[in-house]
């Protein structure tokens, strides 16, 4: 009979200290009505490990189950799973994540409800944990920690509130999703994922920062971020037609792989500065650089080496409309000049400029045969361009 707690009654055995000393070695697996020898001889190797085990023949894997059990006690659990008919599973579910117990009001949510009942297959308690996710927007603390393996992990469009610290459980992750959730907060455990590779965090409208050791993620190909966030300090951003821009973290230019970065906004301090650029060689796609009046000389500017970023194909220049005292007019015009991209650059934006002239690369016609120019307030201009650009 399922849901009657054998299971977390067969838990809390296995876990106490008197038992766990009784024995040199635990296993627990799972038991599913398709009784496989050699699945279940593999999941053993691997719950006693904690390592992936290679191995298909079943010959090979009693081999290494032998080697590994000499002269040990062994305690194995089989946890058998039962199964519930299907609308007692739906029932269950729907009692525990709609808080009236009416999913006909959630018409879009039931049929995602039924897919996950469907993959609980038939497991009482399985259902109502996942079923208090859905009504709560929680994941329990332990949860990463039985999933160690995982390499990829989709929680986009979820209810999704917040995300335990043992999130850095997750070793082997390499693709992580929250697009769409209503979290605030990044763990700063995210920063052990060091095998991470893609990032998605695309209209998470409450988030409020991203994490401030960011730099840590050294395989990090792909940040997407995107969409409005809700951010109470509107002096930490930027905005442009698509983007809001919220403080980025110190050090970005560490994450030596990173492909795609759609925004980079120019700091004071060590961290912040143009030159975290310099080492970011695999940028592709558009980048967007605001704040440019915190650049104060030439030199600076060059150190973005956007010239030998040859992968972008979209670029913009954007200072604030309300500029310090950091930059005069002869300053800013050197800056630009020295900001100089690519020959195959395919779009170029410069907005709020408050120079006196164009660069010479742009009078020059060294990119804008391959460009068109979209140009936004910049009213101090005295030189008109004579290439074919087409102003908006």
């Amino acid at each position: 009979m399922g849901g009657i707690g054998k299971t977390t009654l067969a838990q809390i055995v296995y876990n106490d200290p008197t038992v766990e000393n009784h024995f040199h070695l635990r296993a627990w697996v799972c038991a599913s009505e398709d009784f496989d020898v050699k699945r279940l001889t593999k999941q053993v190797i691997e719950s006693i490990t904690y390592n992936h085990c290679e191995l298909d023949f079943i010959e090979s894997l009693q081999v290494r189950l032998r080697k590994i059990l000499k002269g040990r006690r062994l305690l194995l659990v089989l946890d058998d799973l039962g199964s519930d008919h299907d609308e007692d599973c739906w029932l269950l579910f729907k009692q525990q994540a709609f808080s009236n117990g009416k999913p006909h009001e959630h018409p879009n949510l039931e049929a995602i409800g039924r897919k996950i009942v469907e993959k609980c297959k038939g497991l009482p308690l399985a259902i109502k944990t996942l079923a208090g996710y859905v009504n709560h927007g929680k994941i329990p603390s332990d949860l990463f920690e039985e999933l160690r393996f995982l390499r990829v992990l989709d929680l986009s469009w979820t209810d999704l509130k917040r995300i335990p610290d043992s999130i850095c459980e997750l070793k082997h992750l390499r693709y992580l999703d929250l697009s769409a959730t209503r979290i605030s907060v990044l763990p700063e455990s995210m920063c052990n994922l060091f095998n991470l590779q893609i990032l998605r965090l695309i209209h998470c409208y409450k988030l409020r920062k991203l994490l401030e050791n960011m730099r840590s993620l050294i395989n990090l190909q792909y940040l997407f971020v995107s969409g409005d966030f809700g951010l109470k300090e509107r002096s930490l951003i930027q905005e442009t037609r698509t983007l809001v821009v919220l403080k980025q973290p110190r050090g970005i230019g560490r994450l030596t792989y990173l492909k795609t970065l759609p925004y980079f906004v120019v700091g004071q301090d060590d961290g912040f500065m143009l030159g975290e650029l310099k080492t970011l060689q695999h940028l592709h796609g558009k980048l967007s650089i605001s704040k440019l009046e915190n650049v104060t000389d030439m030199l600076q500017a060059k150190e973005a080496n956007l010239k030998e970023k040859k992968r972008l194909n979209e670029l913009e220049f954007q200072w604030s409309d309300v500029i310090g005292n950091l930059q005069d007019g002869g300053d800013t015009d050197a800056v630009l000049e020295s900001l100089q991209p690519h020959t195959g650059l395919k779009g170029l934006t410069i907005r709020s400029y408050p120079g006196i002239s164009f660069p010479n690369w742009m009078m020059m016609g060294l990119v804008l045969q391959w460009c068109s120019l979209r140009r936004r307030k910049c009213p101090q201009c005295l030189k008109i361009l004579t290439s074919a650009v087409a102003y908006n």
